[in-house]
């Protein structure tokens, strides 16, 4: 794939005017039809995914039906949390909230990640494309296995955590714990001869339930606007400080999308007029 595919989005965006929070809200979708349509060139194209498994998906979605083929790449955790962001965004704007203001800072990290991404995921598609053709079932197997033990070992301390909408039960963390060790053995032991077990198949299947769990989870409360931790309201606020000149103009604004009632945060900074 050519490192300059989708340039156009980013093109119009370049165009764009996002002072103003409506502009904002309008030229979000540059960026965001931007990630969507380089996630589902690599991942038809060198993934061979379905074109059907990206339908009805934004950006963030896209990320979601790919992101696990390349858990074991070096920065897959940081666009992790750009996709976060990303995803947060696009539900607030694509489900009727007119008050929400996508901070001007947070629409320039997106572009400016924008043609660092491509190259990156471009990069991480074309090795696994080349490596595929050495795939074999079971080394396909093992492959997801490592992924969705990296995954869920990840996110148990988050599941852990207590809560008036307990993410994970603690009655269901024990199971989870017991497929991710024996797994993680399984992984250190395996070799050309090693066969695939029904256990494996159970562990596996353990695995991605809860790690979906937890993923829908989380998704459902903060498109409701709820805390995960507490059960409170997911609200943006924000607050100038400082000031310049004779009319006392304020130099910066920090603002902070989370929890009304805990310290749960989605998103926070500082940005500088």
């Amino acid at each position: 794939m050519p490192n300059n595919q989708f340039q156009e989005y980013l093109d119009l965006y370049d165009r764009s005017v996002i002072d103003h929070p409506y502009a904002r809200r309008a030229t979000f979708k540059y960026l965001d039809d931007f990630y969507r349509n380089i996630l589902i060139g690599v991942g038809t194209r060198l993934c061979k995914i379905s074109p059907g498994d990206f339908h009805y998906v934004g950006g963030a979605g896209a990320w979601k039906v790919i992101g696990y083929y390349f858990v074991s790449e070096p920065s897959h955790s940081d666009w992790e949390k750009l996709f976060g962001m990303l995803d947060y965004a696009r539900n607030k704007i694509e489900h009727g909230q007119p008050q929400f203001n996508l901070p001007a800072n947070q629409m320039k990290e997106l572009r400016e990640k924008a043609p660092l991404f491509r190259d990156w995921v471009i990069s991480a598609g074309n090795k696994f494309h080349e490596n595929s053709n050495n795939f074999t079932f079971k080394s396909v197997f093992f492959r997801t296995l490592k992924n969705y033990v990296n995954d869920v070992e990840r996110l148990i301390p988050i599941m852990k955590k207590q809560s008036k909408y307990p993410i994970i039960e603690d009655h269901l963390l024990s199971p989870i714990s017991d497929a991710l060790e024996t797994s993680k053995k399984r992984l250190a032991e395996f070799d050309s001869e090693s066969e695939i077990t029904t256990e494996d198949l159970h562990n596996l299947e353990q695995l991605i339930r809860y790690s979906g769990a937890y993923s829908g989870r989380e998704d459902v409360l903060l498109s409701s606007s709820i805390c995960p931790e507490c059960g409170g309201k997911i609200t943006t606020t924000s607050h100038s400080f400082g000031s310049r000149g004779e009319d006392g103009e304020p130099v910066g604004e920090y603002w902070r999308i989370g929890c009304d009632k805990c310290d749960y945060i989605v998103e926070q900074d500082t940005e500088h007029y």
